[in-house]
């Protein structure tokens, strides 16, 4: 049993797309909210400017189908924006970018943070998690939900995706982005599975049906 915050919509937009079902597919086919988002407010983003229409159509493409190749580049791409030091929105694209280039490097056997949804799994973690993603119930509702037991699920196209379900802490996520040693020290260990003094868990599930109780 899992909970999860639907700050970015994506349950919601779900159930407006299938009916009101209370199954939601969690695989290849469905990327979670901050890729999606990027992708959606490509232009609004050009507009501010701080970004190179390249370098955004380079970031869209890394995030529809991460691949080892080039990410480097792109990484250093980034690192030298001249927004990155004061621009919390560019620092998350580069985190986020270095950490799922540890995973498929290094633990590609476990569930991308693109394409995700994210679960909480102890009750008492809830009020914690809306404080810390700067939200609230009104704005943001709960939803209670279960992995089904479905252990893949073959799409139209005939790839077949193995659930996948990673608990991992999440304040290894919280780091200078301007420090690339530590960035990548830092998804190592998250992605190995360890934890830091105080521990705020995560739930990664991925690649399988989810059942929304309520």
């Amino acid at each position: 049993m899992y909970y999860h915050i639907d700050k970015s919509g994506l349950i919601r937009d779900e159930f407006v797309r299938n009916g009101d079902k209370n199954l939601l597919l969690i695989g290849e086919l469905n990327r979670n909210a901050f890729p999606q988002g990027i992708i959606e407010n490509k232009q609004k983003i050009l507009n501010d400017g701080k970004l190179s229409a390249k370098l955004v159509d380079d970031i869209i493409i890394f995030f529809m189908n991460p691949s080892i190749e080039n990410v480097n580049s792109l990484i250093l791409l980034l690192r030298e924006n001249k927004s990155i030091d004061n621009d919390v929105f560019i620092q998350r694209i580069l985190r986020e970018i270095i950490f799922e280039k540890v995973r498929l490097e290094k633990f590609s056997n476990k569930p991308s943070r693109l394409s995700c949804i994210y679960l909480i799994e102890e009750k008492e973690l809830i009020e914690k998690w809306y404080n810390n993603l700067g939200t609230s119930i009104n704005k943001s509702p709960l939803y209670k939900l279960k992995p089904t037991k479905t252990k893949k699920f073959e799409f139209e196209n005939g790839c077949v995706i193995r659930e996948s379900i990673y608990k991992v802490d999440s304040k290894l996520l919280e780091i200078d982005v301007t420090n690339p040693d530590l960035v990548e020290k830092n998804a190592n260990l998250y992605w190995d599975g360890q934890t830091t003094m105080n521990p705020i868990f995560e739930v990664l599930f991925y690649g399988g049906l989810i059942e929304i109780l309520e």
